[in-house]
């Protein structure tokens, strides 16, 4: 049986968000994805995704920044990033507070923001609800920021090794999956939590949550998924393939691949001896703080997370704010139920074979 290490972070979560916020007949409707991509001029973003995902994801990144900040600033009665917020929610003088009070200050207003504009419930559709409410400005800034929200938190769980936050998080990703129609993103997060909730024994589960991720550098906050690690070692293997030439075939690489150990060390070995400073894995950026500016404003101007803003949008007129609201409850057990007696085939083929050979075994002893 298969144990499904895979994160497959930014991918799979960048493909949802787009699914559900991203259309390119949206480029009138303000707040938009696309309306805003066009704003800020990132010509590198499209329809899909998958053409660049590190380009999607840092858009997708700026994006939700900004709506949180727009939040915090349409709570506070701020019209631009230079307003001072309203008295009457903080004080002019908070700035001469304690760390402490200031600390209580920004938690309770972040609790605000996120009690009125971030909806985590799992409630499934209810067919008495009229759905009046779906399609405006207020329910897709709603979607946007409560996604963008789980999907940093999924980000910043796997930064710091969080195995339960993340096996928490694909929980709700499962459903996530088949509310947006991703079938096979669906059947892996299933998968992984079938294995580890029912399927594998202790040690094997535990080894699931824990081995997700790996941290090159040894530094709190520095866990990158397996998966990704995967990809920096398939990056050196090729760079090492081209030296190769005439030489490659089959037996050449593997005897290059099954050498990557060894040459990593040598290399960093030498690189350190000789004063030569290794570059970060992580792919470079240019500051955002332009585009970030730019975002604040046009939403402060649209402000979508005005109380009953209902400005409605032309291109999504069946959104919902919590976008399970779309699945039926009965149809996702059915689905469930259905996946999990083909995934669990596996391993009750395997508790056969254990138990046809012990009573093979006692037979012998009789005789």
């Amino acid at each position: 049986m298969y144990v499904y290490y895979v994160n497959n972070h930014a991918y799979y979560n960048v493909q949802v968000f787009w699914k559900i916020l991203y259309k390119t007949t949206s480029g009138m409707d303000k707040g938009t994805l696309c309306q805003l991509r066009n704003l800020i001029n990132r010509r590198n973003i499209s329809k899909s995704p998958k053409n660049n995902v590190n380009a999607s994801e840092d858009f997708m990144e700026v994006i939700v920044n900004g709506h949180i900040l727009a939040a915090v600033m349409s709570y506070l009665g701020m019209s631009s990033i230079h307003d001072r917020p309203s008295p009457s929610i903080v004080s002019h003088d908070v700035w001469m507070e304690s760390d402490d009070v200031r600390r209580l200050v920004l938690h309770s207003i972040a609790e605000h923001v996120i009690s009125q504009h971030v909806d985590l419930a799992t409630s499934f559709k209810d067919p008495s609800h009229s759905g009046s409410d779906k399609g405006t400005a207020y329910e897709y800034a709603c979607e946007l920021l409560t996604l963008g929200l789980v999907i940093f938190d999924f980000k910043d769980a796997i930064r710091e090794g969080d195995g339960d936050q993340v096996l928490l998080l694909w929980k709700y990703m499962l459903i996530l999956f088949k509310a947006t129609g991703r079938k096979n993103y669906a059947i892996e997060a299933l998968t992984l939590l079938s294995q580890y909730h029912i399927l594998l024994p202790c040690n094997l589960a535990e080894q699931l949550k824990w081995s997700r991720f790996i941290n090159v550098r040894g530094l709190p906050g520095h866990n990158i998924s397996c998966d990704l690690h995967m990809e920096h070692l398939n990056r050196l293997v090729k760079v090492s393939m081209e030296g190769l030439g005439a030489n490659k075939s089959e037996k050449s690489i593997k005897r290059v691949a099954k050498a990557m150990g060894v040459l990593t060390k040598a290399t960093n070995s030498f690189d350190c001896e000789v004063g030569i400073v290794s570059t970060s894995g992580k792919h470079s950026e240019k500051s955002q703080l332009k585009d970030l500016k730019t975002i604040i404003q046009q939403l402060v101007e649209c402000d979508p997370f005005k109380s009953g803003a209902q400005r409605p949008l032309r291109s999504f007129p069946n959104l919902q704010r919590n976008v399970f609201k779309t699945l039926d409850e009965k149809k996702v057990k059915e689905w469930m139920v259905e996946r999990f007696s083909i995934i669990s085939q596996p391993v009750i083929a395997s508790l056969n074979l254990v138990q046809d050979s012990d009573s093979s075994d006692d037979d012998q002893d009789m005789c």
